[in-house]
């Protein structure tokens, strides 16, 4: 989300995202919804409109993430993405560009 009211539609177009762990996890998918951060790795930076998972991890290794959006947003299916864990430096960063439907876009934002 480019802009901070863009920000605020999260939690009207994201139901949950299930990050799927490496399989030496115990319990390997972790569903999660937006504005349930661990209030422990909160910055000034981050708040209710975002979507978070912090945990321990040692090695690299591939997570996949589904990102589930609510019914109202048109979507028919889940957007997967696979993302490689990174700790070198300050870690890796990765922006996805998703479309919408404009016109029900307009309307989440009433």
């Amino acid at each position: 989300m480019k802009n901070k009211s863009d920000k605020a539609l999260i939690h009207k177009l994201i139901d949950r995202v299930d990050f799927h762990l490496h399989d030496s996890y115990k319990h390997s998918v972790k569903s999660v919804n937006p504005g349930s951060i661990d209030k422990k790795s909160l910055s000034k930076d981050k708040g209710i409109d975002e979507v978070s998972l912090t945990l321990a991890s040692w090695g690299f290794f591939e997570v996949k993430f589904m990102i589930h959006f609510k019914k109202e947003t048109g979507a028919d299916a889940p957007f997967t993405y696979d993302h490689w864990l990174c700790f070198d430096g300050s870690g890796r960063n990765e922006t996805v560009a998703l479309s919408f439907n404009k016109q029900k876009l307009e309307e989440l934002r009433k």
